[in-house]
């Protein structure tokens, strides 16, 4: 196995040391420290260029529109994720309708339940909302089991966070949510980041199921 200095790792991504290190404070790359280098950290070659391979598909849509393949695949990056963390959900709760896709997508893979729940910011004049509402609920009964809650992107967490508290309201453990989103907006602090997520946002997103 080949493991990597950060140094390393910026020449194959192309960007700098720091923003290794930025990945890799955010979950996004996995390190280690490398006791015989005096605590340097390190990352495996396979983890980078898993990285390597969605950041380059990504950079070859067109104006912040991912397709469908690369919603695949960034689907898979999460799943990777999710394994390093030895995460395995036996369900999972999709924010309709941006988290149906990428839900499906792990849902199908993992051969695991999944369900889904509707929250609206806008009222039928498009006229936005003070309090969220929920258009579709969860079923009354849920399992008490691992769940995974997945939307498309996280920007506030206010939507994950409802969500969160339906599942603890229906006698989910709160340690037994987790969160996943294709992307993640960095601007703020929001009251809630997803436990893994496949790409930062730093503009508008169109995803394939949206209209353009």
């Amino acid at each position: 196995m080949r493991y990597l200095s950060t140094v390393e790792a910026s020449e194959i991504l192309n960007i700098s040391s720091n923003q290794v290190r930025y990945l890799i404070r955010n979950n996004r790359l996995v390190a280690k420290r490398d006791k015989a280098k005096g605590n340097e950290l390190i990352l495996h070659i396979i983890d980078v260029n898993r990285f390597k391979n969605l950041d380059d598909m990504y950079n070859k849509q067109e104006n912040n529109n991912p397709d469908i393949l690369w919603v695949y695949e960034a689907c898979k990056y999460i799943m990777y994720l999710m394994k390093l963390d030895f995460y395995i959900p036996e369900q999972i709760i999709a924010v309709a309708y941006g988290g149906l896709v990428p839900a499906s997508i792990i849902a199908s893979i993992l051969r695991i339940p999944v369900d889904n729940i509707k929250i609206s910011y806008y009222n039928r004049d498009k006229e936005r909302l003070e309090n969220p509402l929920i258009i579709k609920n969860l079923p009354d009964t849920i399992p008490n089991i691992p769940t995974l809650i997945v939307d498309d992107i996280l920007e506030t967490g206010t939507t994950i966070n409802i969500v969160k508290n339906e599942l603890i309201n229906r006698g989910v453990d709160e340690t037994n949510i987790k969160t996943a989103v294709l992307h993640k907006k960095p601007l703020g602090e929001p009251s809630i980041k997803p436990d893994w997520y496949a790409y930062l946002a730093e503009e508008w997103i169109t995803y394939p199921w949206e209209d353009k």
